[in-house]
């Protein structure tokens, strides 16, 4: 099942749009998986609440989509917030990819779910697994965040910006 399958780490959501694009040049089919993130932010050197700004990403990230070839097969899937609060039930900050795997080797639940994810990543009629939410628009993406961390979300964003 996982035979030609090729995972890119984008390292942030501006390169995700740019890979899209090339993607849609050559008329590719293919599957994003992307944080959500969350729409605000707690601000660090000036208190206060502001836009997120990987939030925005979320916006460019489905208009690059919707510019795919026609015929063309995509799923876009978001983990809500992001992966490893979704999946692995806890915040991470760095060696990301490796604490997902040694995580994975002591969690069969968690290894049951990211292998549901993969599997829909792959099979576009697969089911998406808790955690994760196949979107079509902006307001699917932030009604299903707000329904899972509340109006104030920003509260729960760990992650403080300059």
């Amino acid at each position: 099942m996982y035979r030609n399958v090729h995972i890119i780490r984008a390292r942030g959501k501006a390169i995700i749009v740019f890979l899209i694009k090339i993607l849609n040049h050559f008329g590719s089919s293919y599957s994003i998986l992307h944080d959500s993130d969350l729409p605000t932010a707690k601000r660090k050197v000036t208190p206060g609440i502001i836009t997120n700004p990987a939030w925005t990403l979320n916006q460019k990230i489905l208009d690059a989509v919707s510019n795919r070839p026609v015929g063309t097969k995509v799923r876009l899937i978001a983990s809500m917030g992001n992966f490893e609060k979704a999946f692995l039930d806890e915040e991470v900050s760095v060696d990301k990819p490796y604490n997902a795997l040694i995580n994975m080797r002591n969690n069969a639940d968690a290894t049951r779910t990211i292998t549901e994810l993969l599997t829909a990543l792959i099979d576009h009629s697969a089911k998406v697994p808790d955690g994760a939410l196949e979107w079509t628009s902006i307001e699917q993406l932030k009604e299903r965040i707000t329904l899972l961390y509340g109006e104030e979300n920003d509260t729960t964003e760990e992650r403080t910006l300059a």
